[in-house]
């Protein structure tokens, strides 16, 4: 299974945290808005090595 990063029309782009989205958007896969996705987007395209997007939850 790949994990991928992917946008979504009914994602905001405000932040959303602490409050969280239903779930649904997605099947564990980070979701972005699409604004944030064409940022990012950008931002990958001008890079020359494999890029690590790392993601957790600092729990107690």
């Amino acid at each position: 299974r790949y994990i991928v990063l992917h946008s979504f029309d009914k994602i905001p782009t405000d932040e959303t945290f602490p409050k969280y989205l239903p779930m649904g958007y997605s099947q564990g896969c980070p979701v972005i808005s699409d604004e944030a996705m064409r940022r990012v987007d950008a931002l990958l395209q001008t890079k020359t090595k494999p890029v690590l997007l790392w993601i957790y939850v600092d729990e107690p």
